[in-house]
């Protein structure tokens, strides 16, 4: 279901908060919207202050790093995913068109954050992390990324879908001849096959590609590095 957000002002920043997460007490979150302060990592740590603060080599991998122990204040690793039950530890990844998806284990207080981009999609990162955590009292939030209508594919993108077991003929169409394919879509079929109920699996219906005002896009021509949405999640004190 569409999730209903706010944007908050902290420290000249633009921030959106997602209004079913900011209910949680034990959970801070966002979205840092494009700004030309935040131009690396490490900046958001002196933002928000966690304990530590955790960031990706990101590489449009499957691959989830599950955080069970903090060497050092910051650390980096190879991946497109983080888990963790450590509190004031922010996870934190960064877009440009690709999606951004916070995953909150009620039950056990774990909270999750994962790049999602086409690659990692269909190599079903989405599927494996959710191996790694419970499944039914679990909520996903997916961020904002390139929609339907903006993400342009070759037809070898999307054979390579068609064989996948959560394939929708509904997640394809053409616009003048050339394929267009379903990011947000997908990430939702395969958490329906995954087992998450689709009551607790939100999304907030922007397009970065559009908003331009708001987000980085990739296939805009925003192609350094520093110039990237960073979104963030920790367990908070209580």
């Amino acid at each position: 279901m569409i999730a209903d957000y706010k944007i908050t002002s902290f420290n000249n920043l633009k921030i959106l908060k997602i209004n079913k997460i900011i209910t949680y007490d034990y959970i801070e979150h966002g979205i840092i919207l494009k700004n030309d302060i935040i131009k690396n990592p490490l900046q958001i740590k002196e933002l928000l202050s966690p304990d530590a603060l955790i960031h990706l080599n990101q590489v449009h991998s499957d691959k989830v790093i599950f955080i069970k122990e903090i060497k050092k204040p910051i650390m980096q690793f190879t991946g497109d995913g983080l888990i963790t039950d450590k509190i004031k530890v922010c996870l934190i990844v960064k877009t440009a068109d690709c999606y951004p998806v916070f995953v909150i284990d009620k039950k056990n207080k774990l909270v999750g954050i994962i790049h999602c981009g086409r690659k990692g999609i269909l190599n079903e990162i989405i599927l494996k992390t959710i191996k790694n955590i419970g499944i039914y009292d679990t909520e996903i939030y997916i961020g904002p990324g390139i929609g339907f209508d903006c993400y342009k594919v070759n037809n070898e993108i999307i054979d390579g879908y068609r064989k996948k077991e959560y394939y929708n003929a509904n997640r394809i169409r053409a616009q003048n001849g050339v394929p267009l394919l379903d990011l947000k879509g997908i990430i939702i079929d395969q958490l329906l096959y995954s087992g998450i109920h689709h009551k607790n699996i939100f999304y907030i219906d922007i397009c970065s590609h559009c908003r331009r005002d708001l987000f980085y896009s990739f296939r805009q021509g925003d192609k350094n590095d520093s110039s990237r949405n960073y979104s963030y999640i920790f367990r908070k004190d209580r």
